[in-house]
């Protein structure tokens, strides 16, 4: 969807019926098939969201912390990366420095190292740490 298709988007019904059988569906389709990817208007339709229990973190420093669960990963990025954290009674600086840089890297190491491991859970197993939607 480029700029001058914008004015057609705005003044379109903003509900899900909107979003799923109609303009916006009909151009993310369009856009898709002109870069050779495979989507129809009828997998926009026949679309039906899947509701799920959050992913709870045990506790981190007092706090837990409650987030999107598989198939996102991104929820479970961010809990290892402050478990990872949890364990500095300074994790990073105020300034940046080196070691604040260093853990920040390790941090992103291991969770994305511990990411690869995880599936979407109705495609295939979810590994052990988010069997009970905690890590």
């Amino acid at each position: 969807m480029y700029k001058q298709d914008q004015p057609k988007l705005l003044g379109q019904s903003w509900s899900a019926g909107a979003f799923y059988t109609g303009f916006i569906a009909s151009q993310i389709v369009k856009e898709v098939k002109n870069e050779g990817g495979k989507l129809s208007t009828k997998d926009f339709e026949e679309y039906r969201p899947i509701e799920q229990e959050p992913l709870i973190s045990d506790d981190i420093k007092g706090f837990t912390i409650t987030t999107a669960p598989p198939p996102s990963l991104g929820g479970a990025v961010v809990i290892g990366a402050l478990k990872f954290f949890s364990g500095y009674s300074q994790p990073c600086s105020t300034v940046h420095d080196i070691l604040s840089l260093h853990r920040q890297v390790e941090a992103m190491i291991h969770t994305f190292t511990t990411r690869m491991s995880m599936s979407d859970p109705a495609f295939g197993v979810v590994n052990g740490i988010l069997s009970q939607r905690k890590l």
